[in-house]
């Protein structure tokens, strides 16, 4: 028989509830097969039964029993329903005052007399677990001020200093231990104590972070730049390690038993200090806050760079973070030419793929032996220089206004070459690094006057924005104290001269070490953000690494949202099989900035046209549709590969906007989870919504957060499929609760909605939705009676005109309470003149 029981809370994770005296809602769907000898029908619902079974592990008590009752089916929607597999759906409201945590599971049988089957064998085969967050003795040891509640046997040389929080309720810690001179030497913080899950994000590599979950034990196979971990009384820890106040930099490692140890790097002449920061508190996230904000505070002012440009470019953010980029790299290879990169600018424009932005990446440079000769362009590949290339794709192609180049943070990717014209016009010294290796670098004390002229070269040739790769070549010095000085030179020449010259229009890229993340990107400086690559590259020749790409980015956002930059979770491929979509859903949820590489006469158009829009000015080129926030997952805690699905949420607008939740499946085999109104990020209580299912193309009515009946929507995901879903709110208006869902034909279409404004009722007799538009698309309104209603009872204008008739429809099927308006159709036909702020105004008239 086939069957998939899914629970809620689910099967296979940890969930945290309040210990509040209420009764503890579980949720289960039954997923069977009709043509198994034990056919589920309406006749037969009776017969079918369904039991939690739950118990503390190691308690005295015996595992017990609590059997479901059905629930209302108007409170779950199968999002992709399949006839010969019916969904059956129950409740039950357990009352459980022990606090102990709680291990739980589920089993059904399909008739009174038949075996009892455990959700073990269909679904996920691992128990459930309730940690309770309550006052109740159980938990006042983590509410204790000493450090000792929450590590086991410290080592003596380690002193823990409270600190003052930034954040309510989360305690701080600033621990030191001595090290000695340029050595590198551990020290134990000791074991964790009632642990109960961990996360960590540790070096992959040299320029890399990646994620890493884990159980009761912790076990970091890198080093970690951050862990946290959940304890069995609903208490939050996380250990950060420090860099960039002085010459060490801390990370964090394990040992036996899960003893966490801080394995410290002292890059100075005399003595130094073990650094770390203990956050603890009692939500993952306010914990993990609170640890980014002290340190800081730590780092605030080390930098010599702050304040230093007053001519930034604010057209910067919606040409490059809010605009379609095309990069070279994977696209074309390394083998780019100026003729190359014509034809495949061409070739996208011939396909309507109107690019905004330009990223010349590596092998444009004049080299000798992978050495960097000098600042034009190779002269094979680029006969007529770098300024004739970049004037001709402005001239060519007027909807790029952007373009950047790629050049590594020593010239090239082993440095200066000997000789060469860089060499001869600028101070360099030959270091040691990779273990003995002869490395020319442009000297320290030149290095800015290198970068100021280098970066003033490039914008006299039309380029205004610059992607500086290979940046943890400076940690990858051999000497320890000329890896700090070096480090501290180039970081602050290349950010001088990036303000000076692009307004930080500047891509860091392998730059994942603790001295450039807290040096130069934690706290806020002048300007605009500047971008920051979030994990290791995209390889679209290896499969396995796609669902990778997508939940490390996901992950490592923990720690880079915390910087003064933007994420960028890479270039990508339309065409890509199978994978495609996963990653466009991925970038669209990121709030990153979204460029492509696809390889000449290899796109999918339609997949490029659900992640970006043409605007109402219609002279520059696509843009993308970014959320307003950064990304984060919903779950740390969540494992690669492992039973549940990965949720990232992010959010558009400020009070009152929409909630964004993507949601993908990283496994090998299909998963199914329940989603609710709890789960999306800054839902607002009491307050009614819909979410709508881009994928699915559905729109679900979710009540209010708070509902005595709260509503599901039963979803099923593929390995490497996925859904993005928005949370709007509605409001009453004519009788009708009303609302927008953003443009239905983008899958993050919510993003094009600059305002919205619910008007209930006026004067004149008529009431309805005013939203302004960036972007254009098919705007969808729901209005809840729109089955009732005549299109002829409604009315929308754009720019104060009345539409004409065959731009607005009534959508069908599970869209039927949504009013189609097609904005694009409407406006290319109206002959309308975009507004200074190229948004327009359109308004839904409700009689």
């Amino acid at each position: 028989m086939y069957a998939v029981a899914v629970c809620d809370p689910p099967l296979g994770s940890m969930t945290v509830v309040e210990a509040d005296g209420k009764p503890i809602r579980f949720t289960a769907v039954l997923e069977l097969s009709s043509y198994s000898q034990n056919i589920i029908t309406e006749e037969q619902d009776e017969d079918l039964s369904v039991e939690l079974w739950y118990g503390v592990d190691g308690g005295a008590k015996e595992w017990q029993e609590a059997r479901f009752k059905p629930a209302d089916a108007s409170s779950l929607t199968i999002l992709k329903p399949n006839p010969s597999r019916p969904q059956k759906h129950f409740h039950l409201d357990l009352h459980y005052s022990d606090y102990q945590p709680l291990s739980f599971t589920i089993r059904f049988r399909t008739s009174p007399t038949g075996p009892w089957l455990w959700a073990g064998n269909y679904g996920s085969n691992n128990d459930g677990r309730l940690i309770f967050r309550s006052p109740h003795q159980y938990a006042l040891e983590a509410r204790q001020d000493s450090f000792s509640a929450f590590f086991q046997n410290p080592s003596n040389s380690i002193t823990a200093r409270p600190s003052s929080s930034q954040v309510s309720g989360v305690r701080i810690w600033d621990l030191n231990a001595p090290i000695g001179p340029r050595t590198s030497e551990s020290v134990s913080l000791g074991t964790p104590l009632n642990m109960e899950r961990y996360y960590a994000l540790v070096k992959v590599s040299s320029p890399w972070m990646g994620p890493r979950q884990g159980g009761n034990t912790m076990s970091l196979d890198k080093n970690g730049l951050v862990v946290g971990f959940m304890r069995s009384d609903g208490m939050n820890v996380v250990v950060m390690g420090m860099a960039a106040v002085d010459e060490c930099i801390t990370y964090i490692r394990t040992g036996g038993g899960g003893t966490v140890i801080l394995r410290t790097r002292n890059d100075g002449a005399g003595p130094g200090v073990h650094r770390a920061i203990v956050a603890v508190g009692s939500g993952w996230r306010e914990t993990l806050d609170a640890a980014f904000y002290r340190a800081r505070e730590l780092v605030s002012g080390l930098s010599n760079t702050a304040g230093s440009n007053d001519d930034l470019q604010a057209q910067w953010r919606r040409g490059w973070y809010d605009g379609l980029a095309y990069c070279t790299w994977n696209g074309l290879g390394r083998e780019i030419t100026e003729k190359r990169i014509m034809d495949a600018l061409q070739e996208l424009a011939d396909n309507g793929i109107k690019v905004s932005a330009l990223i010349i990446d590596d092998n444009w440079q004049s080299l000798i032996s992978r050495k960097w000769d000098k600042f034009e362009a190779d002269s094979t590949q680029f006969p007529r220089g770098l300024r004739a290339t970049v004037t001709t794709i402005k001239q060519r192609f007027p909807h790029i206004t952007h373009v950047a180049v790629w050049h590594a943070m020593f010239g090239y990717w082993d440095g200066i070459a000997p000789g060469g014209w860089v060499a001869s016009n600028y101070k360099t010294e030959k270091l040691k690094w990779h273990g003995g290796f002869d490395v020319l670098v442009v000297a320290a004390d030149d290095i800015q006057r290198l970068f100021d002229d280098f970066y003033s070269f490039l914008a006299d040739c039309g380029v205004d924005g610059v992607k500086t790769d290979v940046q943890a070549s400076l940690d990858e010095l051999d000497n320890g104290a000329d890896r700090y000085r070096i480090s501290n030179a180039y970081q602050d020449a290349f950010k001088l001269a990036s303000m000076k010259h692009f307004g930080r229009k500047v891509i860091y890229c392998m730059a994942m070490q603790p001295f450039i993340l807290l040096y130069s990107l934690l706290s806020p400086s002048s300007g605009l953000a500047p971008v920051l690559r979030n994990s290791d590259d995209f390889f679209p020749n290896i499969p396995s690494s796609h669902p990778w790409h997508i939940f490390a980015n996901s992950m490592n956002n923990l720690y880079t949202s915390h910087l003064n930059a933007l994420p960028d979770w890479d270039m990508f491929q339309s065409s890509l099989p199978t994978y495609g979509s996963m990653h466009a859903a991925a970038r669209c949820i990121s709030g990153g900035p979204i460029y492509i590489t696809d390889t000449p006469g290899r796109h999918n158009v339609n997949l490029i046209n659900q992640m970006t829009a043409s605007t109402p000015g219609g002279t520059g080129g696509l843009i993308s549709l970014r959320p307003s926030r950064v990304a984060t997952p919903m779950n740390p805690f969540v494992r690669y590969r492992g039973p549940q699905l990965l949720r990232v949420g992010n959010f558009v607008g400020g009070k009152g906007g929409d909630a964004l939740l993507a949601i993908f499946n990283t496994a090998t085999s299909p998963v199914s989870e329940l989603v609710h109104l709890a789960d999306f990020p800054g839902i607002e209580p009491g307050k009614r919504y819909i979410v709508r299912a881009f994928s699915a193309n559905r729109v679900v009515d979710m009540g209010s957060l708070g509902d005595s009946n709260p509503k599901s929507i039963s979803l099923t995901l593929d390995p490497s499929g996925w859904e993005f879903f928005t949370a709007t709110r509605v409001e009453k208006a004519k009788g009708s609760y009303v609302g927008t869902v953003g443009l239905v034909d983008k899958i993050a279409g919510a993003a094009a909605v600059v305002s919205k404004n619910i008007i209930a009722g006026n004067n004149l007799g008529w009431g309805g939705v005013r939203v302004r538009v960036k972007a254009l698309g098919v705007l969808g309104f729901y209005v809840e009676n729109l089955p009732s209603r005549n299109i002829g009872d409604m009315l929308i204008t754009l720019e104060g005109r009345v539409v004409p008739v065959g731009t607005v429809a009534k959508g069908k099927e599970s869209m039927d309470k949504v009013l189609l308006f097609d904005l694009k159709k409407a406006w290319n036909s109206m002959g309308l003149t975009a507004p200074w702020s190229g948004d327009v105004d359109v308004l839904l008239r409700l009689r």
